[in-house]
């Protein structure tokens, strides 16, 4: 099961509804065999505070996860609409496409994947129901 928790400072700016959003992080979930996460949509202003007080980085970024060693939740992701909307501009990537990577790469962080070539075939993996990989 998913949990989504949005930032008090933001609105839904995703191009598809919560229920499918829910839907899409289960599929990716049961493929990484990982009960409950939770994932907080926020602002740059909220991802930046985040990133200074926790990874102790000055500035935006797009994702952060936190592996946590509990039976009951697995992990947290904390996802920035705001540089997911931009980004995917950036990149010529749909947003939906781009929104998923980044859920992909947060859940694999959760699931115990460091940067590098088994991190990216998770990724793949996680991605090929949607035909993303």
């Amino acid at each position: 099961m998913a949990v989504i928790l949005l930032g008090n400072e933001h609105i839904w700016k995703l191009p598809f509804c919560r229920l499918e959003f829910v839907a899409i992080l289960e599929k990716m979930l049961s493929f990484a065999k990982l009960q409950t996460i939770e994932v907080y949509l926020v602002s740059d202003t909220t991802i930046a505070f985040f990133n200074l007080h926790y990874m102790n980085c000055l500035g935006i970024t797009n994702v952060l996860s936190f592996p946590m060693d509990d039976e009951d939740l697995a992990g947290s992701i904390i996802l920035s609409v705001d540089a997911v909307c931009r980004e995917s501009l950036l990149y010529r990537q749909p947003i939906l496409d781009y929104c998923l990577s980044l859920l992909s790469h947060g859940i694999a962080h959760i699931a115990g994947y460091t940067h590098g070539v088994e991190m990216d075939k998770f990724c793949s993996n996680l991605l090929l129901p949607f035909k993303l990989a």
